[in-house]
């Protein structure tokens, strides 16, 4: 039998500046509705500064003969002639739409580009960004870092119990997670590298600075976070230690 063809997931940014020339920018991003990687619509070859060799991460895992350029300056390079001419602290609003909802938000246009990267890099086919992929998926605009530790520390437990179902290699600390964090922190600094002199304006350095205070937050916040919100669990302790219901 067919399988049936499933429909592209679509997110829409759209970001009206409020600077001295007002602009509008609209970004519509399919995705691929199995693995949820970004579709690129553009068919010119990637910039030279995206070549895998340039600014290439430590623990990169990629190999030079199959993979040319590096994924996710591919994903940050589509983002950075939208941006050029806007400087970091420009007031915009912004409405992301998806099939399940909008959201909007009045804020500036280095968070908005940090909420973009986030998504764009995460379903870039980077390896090591790959495992941010769930949380694209469910994309949350704007998280706060409450949210963004509940949502990390969420999805990562999700996937060491994936991991147990298949083959008992789950592991139920956050040691993974601090090293993938401490990955993502390299990348996020040869990304930086990448574009730092490539716009007139500081936009996308600034929203990169801003995505990556997050992998700083996390390694270091984990312990102390994760304890504020056991309160919040305690439905499941009442019937014992096993957490039964």
């Amino acid at each position: 039998m067919d399988k049936t063809v499933r429909a592209c997931i679509e997110v829409r940014y759209e970001v009206i500046c409020r600077g001295d020339e007002p602009l509008e920018i609209t970004l519509s991003t399919r995705f691929d509705p199995d693995t949820f990687e970004r579709i690129r619509d553009k068919c010119e070859p990637p910039p030279a500064w995206t070549r895998l060799e340039a600014h290439r991460c430590a623990h990169c895992a990629l190999q030079s003969e199959h993979c040319t350029h590096c994924p996710a300056a591919v994903a940050v390079a589509d983002l950075i002639g939208p941006f050029e001419e806007v400087k970091s602290y420009t007031e915009a609003t912004v409405c992301i739409h998806t099939d399940e909802r909008i959201v909007t938000s009045e804020t500036t246009v280095q968070r908005a580009l940090r909420s973009l990267m986030g998504l764009y890099m995460a379903t870039s086919g980077c390896p090591t960004l790959d495992k941010l992929k769930p949380m694209a998926r469910y994309h949350l605009p704007f998280a706060t870092p409450g949210e963004t530790m509940f949502r990390t520390a969420s999805a990562y437990l999700l996937a060491q119990y994936f991991l147990e179902q298949r083959n008992g290699a789950g592991e139920f600390g956050f040691e993974g997670l601090r090293k993938l964090y401490d990955e993502i922190h390299g990348i996020n600094e040869s990304l930086a590298n990448r574009i730092r002199n490539l716009s007139r304006e500081d936009a996308h350095v600034n929203a990169l600075v801003m995505l990556d205070l997050y992998t700083h937050l996390v390694p270091f916040s984990l312990d102390e976070d994760l304890a504020e919100l056991e309160p919040l669990f305690s439905a499941y302790f009442a019937n014992g230690a096993d957490g039964s219901v």
